[in-house]
């Protein structure tokens, strides 16, 4: 539901789990675009999920354009806090490296 190249908002699903993307340290802050149908994450950008309940596992399926698979940096990691998953595409500077593109986010509670 977002318009075409803005910041994306917080997502709430419908369990109350949240998903919410911030600039960070970045040059340029995370941008939701039409034409990949998902978010841009640049250099040092985040995205943190907190979920209603104990979260299992999260699967990310990502952009991939021509021989590019838009993955994130070499130096991608993700921090967990209870609930809270939160993806950095952390990289040696605030700007270039490979973009973190999520079209879409799977995610699997704790039984």
């Amino acid at each position: 539901g977002w318009e075409n190249n803005t910041d994306p908002t917080v997502v709430t699903l419908s369990d109350g789990t949240t998903i919410s993307f911030a600039q960070e340290g970045g040059n340029n802050a995370p941008k939701y675009f039409d034409a990949t149908k998902g978010v841009r994450m640049y250099a040092l950008n985040s995205m943190t999920i907190k979920g209603s309940k104990a979260i299992a596992t999260i699967k990310i399926t990502c952009d991939y354009l021509s021989t590019t698979y838009y993955v994130g940096n070499d130096l991608l990691y993700t921090l967990v806090d209870g609930n809270t998953w939160k993806v950095v595409n952390d990289f040696t500077s605030n700007s270039k490296g490979v973009q973190l593109r999520p079209q879409t986010i799977e995610i699997t509670y704790a039984q």
